[in-house]
C-alpha cells in the first residue's frame, strides 16, 4: 500500500515525511525508493513497480509538504523498466540507469531526465560480454563520463552463480560508447555479482560482490569480496570475506572518512546474532 518517503531536507539529522501515492496509473511503492534530494527541497524517487501496465517504474517527485508528481512512467521497451539510484548534474539533469526490459536484446539502459521533463535513453545495454542489468548508483566525472557495474551478463560461461553472468564494471563515455573495464568472476577467488555502485576515492573506485572469494561451508557460492579499481585502470581485490566474524555477503554502498578509510556493511554472519555486520578497511 501506500507509505512515507523520509529525508532530512535541513541536514539537521530531523527526517521529514511525505505520502507515497498508489491507485490506478500511479505507481504503488515496492522495494526499495531511492531519494536524490536537490537544493529547492524537493525529493526526485522512483518505485520499482507500478507505473504503467506492466508494472515497469516511474520517476517522480514528492515535495516537503507531500505533493507528488509523476514525471515518468517507464514502458519496459526501448526505454527500460525498473529504475535505479538517481544523480543530478549542476544544470539540474537528472541521470540513472533501469534494471532492465521487457524488450529482445535490451538488458537495460541509461537515461537522461532534462530540466523540461524529457527523458532520453542515452544507451542500451546489449546483454552478454557488456553486462546486463546495470545497478545502483552512477559516477559522472567532470568530462562527462559515466561508471556503474551491472549485477549480471559479462561471463556466461564460467561464473559460478551460473549462465546469467557474474557482471561487470563499465564506463560510458560522453559519447555514448561502452568499454568493459572488468568481468567478475572469469578469475579464480574473484568477486561475483556487484552488490553496490562504484564508490569514487581520489580517481579509485571501490566496491563489493555478494559472492565469489573464499568458498566453504558458510558461503558455497563465495563470501563475497570488497575490490578496487585504480586510476590507472588496474582491477584488485583487497578484502575478501570469510563468513567467520567478519560476515558474508557485502550489500549497499560504501563510504570513506577523511582518513581514507572504507566502511560498508554485510547482510549476514558475524558474532552474536549473524544478522550482519558494519566493517571498516583500510586500503
Amino acid at each position: 500500500g501506500a507509505g512515507d518517503v523520509w529525508i532530512d531536507d535541513a541536514g539537521d539529522g530531523e527526517l521529514r515525511g511525505g505520502l507515497i501515492f498508489g491507485g490506478s496509473g500511479e505507481g504503488k511503492l515496492r522495494g526499495f525508493a531511492f531519494v536524490y534530494l536537490d537544493d529547492v527541497g524537493i525529493a526526485f524517487v522512483f518505485n520499482l513497480s507500478g507505473g504503467r501496465s506492466l508494472g515497469c517504474g516511474v520517476l517522480f517527485k514528492v515535495t516537503l509538504a507531500g505533493k507528488e508528481t509523476v514525471l515518468y512512467s517507464f514502458t519496459g521497451q526501448s526505454d527500460g523498466a525498473f529504475p535505479q539510484d538517481l544523480i543530478a548534474d549542476a544544470a539540474g539533469n537528472i541521470y540513472g540507469a533501469t534494471g532492465g526490459s521487457y524488450a529482445h536484446r535490451n538488458g537495460g539502459t541509461l537515461f537522461e531526465l532534462d530540466t523540461s521533463g524529457t527523458l532520453t535513453t542515452i544507451y542500451t545495454f546489449p546483454e552478454g560480454a557488456k553486462g546486463t542489468s546495470p545497478r545502483w548508483r552512477l559516477f559522472q566525472n567532470s568530462e562527462g563520463a559515466f561508471y556503474g557495474v551491472t549485477q549480471f551478463g559479462g561471463d556466461t560461461s564460467t561464473c559460478a552463480i551460473g549462465s546469467v553472468g557474474c557482471g561487470v564494471a563499465y564506463s560510458l563515455s560522453a559519447t555514448g560508447k561502452e568499454r568493459v573495464l572488468h568481468t567478475f568472476g572469469k578469475t579464480a577467488n574473484d568477486g561475483e555479482e556487484p552488490s553496490g555502485g562504484l564508490f569514487d576515492a581520489a580517481g579509485n573506485f571501490y566496491g563489493s560482490t555478494f559472492y565469489g572469494g573464499i568458498v566453504n561451508s558458510t558461503c558455497t557460492l563465495g563470501c563475497g569480496i570488497v575490490y578496487e579499481y585504480s586510476a590507472k585502470g588496474k582491477y584488485s581485490v583487497i578484502y575478501s570475506f570469510t563468513g567467520a566474524a567478519d560476515g558474508f555477503s557485502p550489500s549497499g554502498a560504501l563510504a570513506e572518512d577523511s582518513s581514507g578509510n572504507l566502511y560498508g556493511a554485510v547482510l549476514s554472519g558475524g558474532s552474536g546474532n549473524g544478522n550482519g555486520i558494519i566493517y571498516k578497511i583500510t586500503p
